[in-house]
């Protein structure tokens, strides 16, 4: 059995103040996500991965150094867990884009399917990197606690994949706080199950800095099966 952590890295200002906050943002962590990542210290001494991956983007690494704690172990970094491109919308208010870019914020919410960021990515384009990405860390681990710290919009994206839900059902997944993670067991031959999602006890008070979003977590329960996730056949 291998087991799975996805969490998402800390906060930064584009966080804090409402912004798409793509793979051209690369923002460190501000004061509060600083305590965010050290929150994460305590549950993961305890849980003891054997290997940490995380984005290439800074707020990624510093949330992994968080997670790995005084353990002397390396966080190995992957281009292709960067968050989603948001290209020309990098940086861009939530508030500027549902007056400027009309189509955008539709597609975003209404028509997940049609959304293609302006000189950046499409959400099928983000959802399969992501996923490809987890899946081959998967595998390279085969029986490990694996710890993967990435980012809010691409595990959504990725997460929702694995459990075979459309784009526009991502949201039954429930989504991911600043410094929270979800937790899966995955069995050699590709079957899987959530453990939990959205795990966030360990942020007490203002370092859960934004509200839970609904999900649908019962739905998700069971056993579930993603190919990529299966052991590779020996040649």
């Amino acid at each position: 059995m291998t087991t799975l952590y996805l969490i998402r890295h800390g906060q930064t200002d584009n966080n804090l103040v409402g912004c798409y906050n793509g793979c051209k943002s690369n923002q460190p962590l501000n004061a509060l996500g600083m305590r965010q990542a050290a929150a994460l210290t305590a549950p993961f001494a305890k849980i003891r991965p054997d290997v940490i991956y995380a984005s290439t983007l800074c707020r990624a690494v510093m949330t992994a150094e968080g997670v790995r704690g005084t353990r002397e172990m390396p966080i190995h970094t992957v281009y292709e867990l960067r968050e989603m491109d948001m290209g020309d919308l990098d940086g861009v208010t939530f508030a500027e884009t549902r007056a400027n870019w009309p189509e955008i914020w539709h597609n975003w919410h209404e028509e997940p399917e049609k959304l293609q960021m302006p000189n950046g990515e499409s959400f099928t384009d983000a959802r399969l990197r992501a996923a490809a990405a987890i899946s081959r860390i998967v595998r390279e681990n085969r029986g490990k606690c694996i710890a993967v710290v990435a980012h809010g919009s691409l595990l959504s994206l990725a997460v929702s994949h694995f459990f075979g839900l459309p784009l526009a059902g991502r949201y039954e997944v429930p989504y991911l706080p600043n410094a929270s993670y979800h937790s899966l067991a995955v069995e050699d031959d590709g079957h899987f199950s959530a453990i939990a999602f959205r795990c966030c006890d360990h942020l007490v008070g203002e370092l859960l800095s934004s509200p839970l979003k609904e999900g649908n977590a019962a739905a998700l329960s069971g056993r579930f099966f993603y190919p990529d996730f299966a052991k590779e056949p020996t040649p």
